[in-house]
């Protein structure tokens, strides 16, 4: 969910950066024009081996080492709690289109939210700043 909701924000940066070509296919409302705007294949492959690399990373069944030893060194015996290989084959088939898909439709949805066409993506809410220690104990309130 959470790398899906980073597409809008992914969206926006691609939008910003090639805005003429973006703002033509969305008032064309092309969708298919939108998709191979936000499809960038070389960024995509790079992604997959990443996730691949951090599932052969985190999924290893690790045996116990030596006394001292940090990690185990790897080695062609190591095996797997889930194949890594599975794991980027559902991240490409799965969530990269649905990523994609939801870029697409917030990218339609761009030019409609203010006056002017500018929308502007919602940022989350920054945390209070602590009171100064300056300020008395008492007047401190409990709901901030």
């Amino acid at each position: 969910a959470t790398r899906i909701y980073y597409g809008l924000f992914v969206a926006e940066s691609k939008f910003r950066s090639e805005t003429e070509k973006a703002t033509k296919l969305i008032k064309a409302k092309d969708r298919a024009g939108l998709m191979a705007f936000i499809t960038k294949l070389d960024v995509e492959e790079k992604n997959i081996q990443r996730v691949i690399l951090k599932a052969r990373t985190f999924s290893q069944n690790i045996a116990a080492g030596e006394a001292g030893q940090l990690a185990p060194a790897p080695s062609a015996a190591t095996t797997y709690k889930i194949n890594p290989e599975f794991i980027g084959k559902a991240f490409k088939e799965w969530i990269m289109p649905l990523t994609k898909e939801v870029e697409v439709e917030y990218l339609l949805t761009r030019l409609e939210s203010e006056p002017g066409g500018q929308k502007v993506l919602p940022v989350p809410p920054t945390l209070k700043p602590p009171p100064s220690s300056e300020e008395p104990q008492a007047k401190r309130s409990r709901k901030d």
